[in-house]
């Protein structure tokens, strides 16, 4: 699996993301983005034909805000309806940190206060998806959202998910909350306990009992 230090965030309905290509636009599909890296794909019938290591200038499409970057093609994957690439920033420092903090505020963008669960006080959340129950480790929670930890093996059980249901056990509740929450971004981290961490954002005004 490839190593990821960083947030690679998956545009939606409501947060789109677009980007022109040789002063073209349209025909892409930008399947996520991070700060220093860019995942883009093409139908076939209009994918252009970029060799590996050729740099090129590209603008990104954020909401309320464009930016301009070279990059490096870095990978490319064909199948017989896409054509994808995997395109690295060729950036300064402080634009990467830009780049970076606009991302988190606009994908992840906080209006509530987190929290750390005290070792004493712990918090018991788990996903429940397809039929089965996979749990996991909160790192911190808001009333908007989450952000909790799970073994690699769960990424490849959620592959292409981005709707899942939460179970949360709060400290001295007797049943869990359930609520639905989104997948906004993924970090993944290989080493000795490789995990990957999810941000979660909650897709529900109101909270309901198990």
């Amino acid at each position: 699996m490839q190593e990821r230090t960083n947030y690679r965030f998956q545009p939606t309905e409501g947060l789109p993301v677009g980007v022109e290509i040789q002063k073209q636009s349209g025909a892409s599909e930008v399947v996520d983005i991070s700060d220093d890296s860019l995942h883009v794909r093409f139908r076939q019938a209009d994918a252009p034909d970029l060799a590996l290591g050729i740099e090129l200038d590209v603008v990104i499409n954020l909401p309320r805000r464009e930016f301009e970057r070279a990059v490096q093609v870095v990978e490319r994957r064909d199948t017989d309806e896409w054509r994808s690439f995997n395109l690295r920033f060729i950036q300064r420092d402080e634009d990467k940190e830009e780049l970076r903090l606009f991302l988190i505020k606009t994908f992840q963008g906080r209006t509530a206060y987190r929290v750390e669960p005290h070792a004493a006080q712990p918090v018991v959340a788990a996903v429940r998806f397809g039929g089965s129950e996979t749990p996991i480790q909160v790192k911190n929670l808001s009333m908007t959202g989450m952000c909790a930890v799970a073994e690699l093996d769960c990424d490849a059980r959620f592959a292409g998910t981005r709707r899942v249901q939460l179970a949360i056990s709060l400290p001295e509740t007797e049943v869990p909350i359930v609520l639905l929450a989104d997948i906004i971004a993924r970090n993944y981290e290989n080493g000795t306990d490789a995990v990957v961490e999810y941000v979660m954002a909650r897709q529900r005004n109101d909270l309901q009992p198990a």
